[in-house]
Parts: C-alpha cells; structure tokens; sequence
C-alpha cells in the first residue's frame, strides 16, 4: 500500500532519473490486461470501506505502479481480449482453455464476506477497471473476435517504432516467443524481466526454440495437450534444444525422428512423433504468435488507435475511483499518478 511520502518520493525519484537523462529512451509498456486483472483478482482479498471487493482493480493498478517505478515506461497500452477472442483457436482445438472458463470459485470469498457473487463481483471490477482506464492518457485496446494475446504480437512486431523498448507485462509464457533485442516479458507474478539475455539462464531455451518445445509437451494452462511420452528431457537428449542458438523448427524435429524411426523402431519418442505430427502443428497454430493469424480490418483497427490521440486526463473523476478502491486515501497519494500520467506520450 502506497503512502503519502512514498508516493511523493517515489515520483520525486522518477522525476530525477528521468531528468538526469539528455534523452529519454522510448519505453513502451504493453499489459496483457485479463491476465494482469484475473491475478490480482483471484489472489487479492481486500474489501473497500462499503465492503465490495475490490482487489481485482486494486491489485491491477498496484501491478501498473510497480512497474512504472521500475522501469519508467513513457507510454502505456493496456491490451484485453475481445468478446468471442478464443473462438479461432477453439475451432482448432475445443478444449482451449476450457479449464481457464470453467475455474472454480475463489474460497476466501465464499462465505461471510458479504460481497456480490464472484461471478458479478468480477464483471463489476473490470467495467470499473475500463472505465478508469478510458479516462487516462493510456491506450485501452479490445477487438471482439481477437485475443490479447495476437493483439499484443501484432503490435510489438509489427506497429510499435521497431526502435523504442518494449516491456510485455504478463505471466503468459507464450510471450516468451516475442523477446527479442527490444522485446522483454515482465512476469508479473514471478516478479522478473525476461530478456534476450536471461531467457537461457531462466527458461533454458532461446526464444523460438522454447515455442518449438511447447509445441510437443503442450500447454496445461491452456489445456493443450502434447504428444504422449515426449517430454523436456527426451527432446534435450535427441535434439539438442537447450544446447543451441540455431532455429530448430517442429519441422526439423519430425524429419529427424522419421530417420531415427525408421532405424531404431523401437523408439517411443520417435514413433510418438511421427504417428502424432498433427497435434505438434495444432499446437503451432494455437501458440505461434510471430505472424498473428487477424484480418486486415483487424490490423487496421490496431494501428488506428496507436495513431490516435491520447484520450483526455480526467483527473477529478480519477481520483474519485482511486479513493473508491482505496488505492489512494488523499490528494496526497494520488499526487504521484497526477504527475506521471501527465507525462505520458502518444
């Protein structure tokens, strides 16, 4: 929780890193905004003084201000998934996420806390969440029939200044696949920013070659399934995934298993490979986020709002909402998000 003086000095220390810079490095911050809210929300309990919970937009602006002080951001898109988004990748697979859309309830608001059913609570919170963010000198992006996620590809690949830092706050280990020299992941729930540099060292695979992992052991968060009887350690031994800079593609890894198939036999791995090649390309079409599969009004529709103007400030109304959800408890801590939204840049 923000104090008065933290929030005055915390600004005060970014007003001076920001000042001691001749110029200032293009930052783009890009939120993957279901997955930073639906976090907080489930493991955020607090109530405000009417005793709604309000965790959900709580913690999702908690999440924002932690990473503005660390890393300055000098524009902020806050992308969410679109009504319909996983309607696609459910056609390829009608298991997608299924697991996510059928979460159970959250215990710790299920009895005497007096709130509004989770369900309601959780519809309440994001139209607040929106409507805050319709109000700030921030770009709100939803695209019915779109996920987040192809969203958020899209634009850091192809729309932003290819030049300027892109910082991707989620948890989603599909974004993994993005980093690049300017493209970083900020794991909001682990707490680290993954970069070129440190996806070696953190997740053992360069950035393309771990969507090629993925595509054979699959996805439980999403509920992907892999192949049978192909894991991490057997694709290491056979292929040399973790042990190489060099691109090696799902293709690579089927043609290989297809000669090894047919001189040892014997080989689950290889045999599982061959006879289950069409769930590693499902799996490439469902994660793959490199060439975003959206129509060209879609784009269009992306690249209108990151040339339009900024929406304006309303500060009174703000502050109003921020007091509500006990972000803020006076003029004093709301000073810090006054000062560093008026700074924020198309």
């Amino acid at each position: 929780m923000m104090t008065n003086i933290d929030s005055f000095e915390e600004f005060q220390k970014f007003k001076e890193i920001q000042n001691s810079e001749s110029v200032v490095e293009e930052k783009i911050l890009v939120v993957d905004g279901l997955n930073v809210f639906i976090r907080n929300f489930q493991a955020v309990p607090t109530l405000n003084y009417e005793g709604d919970h309000v965790g959900g937009i709580l913690g999702f602006f908690r999440t924002i201000y932690k990473a503005i002080i660390d890393y300055s951001p000098t524009s902020i898109y806050i992308v969410f998934d679109g009504k319909g988004g996983s309607v696609r990748r459910r056609h390829l697979h009608n298991d997608y996420k299924q697991k996510v859309l059928s979460a159970g309830s959250f215990n710790r608001f299920s009895d005497t806390r007096g709130i509004l059913n989770e369900t309601e609570s959780k519809r309440m919170q994001l139209n607040l969440l929106v409507n805050s963010l319709s109000i700030m000198p921030i770009k709100t992006i939803i695209i019915d029939s779109v996920e987040a996620d192809d969203v958020i590809a899209f634009l850091c690949k192809h729309v932003l200044n290819k030049e300027s830092s892109k910082i991707i706050m989620s948890s989603d280990r599909d974004y993994l696949q993005l980093i690049d020299s300017k493209i970083s992941v900020y794991s909001h729930e682990k707490k680290v920013l993954i970069s070129e540099e440190s996806m070696i060292p953190l997740y053992g695979y360069t950035p393309l070659n771990y969507l090629t992992y993925r595509c054979f052991v699959g996805d439980r968060t999403d509920n992907i399934s892999g192949v049978k009887q192909v894991g991490e350690v057997g694709l290491n031994k056979h292929f040399n995934l973790n042990t190489t800079d060099k691109y090696i593609t799902i293709d690579d890894i089927i043609e290989q298993s297809k000669v090894h198939y047919s001189n040892k036999p014997k080989a689950k791995i290889f045999e599982n490979i061959v006879n289950q090649s069409d769930i590693v390309f499902r799996n490439y079409e469902l994660m793959q986020l490199l060439e975003p599969n959206m129509s060209g009004s879609t784009q269009a529709s992306i690249m209108a709002i990151t040339n339009s103007d900024l929406p304006d400030f309303e500060v009174m109304k703000l502050q109003t909402i921020f007091f509500h959800i006990e972000l803020c408890k006076n003029e004093y801590d709301f000073l810090f998000w006054k000062n560093y939204l008026k700074t924020l840049k198309k």
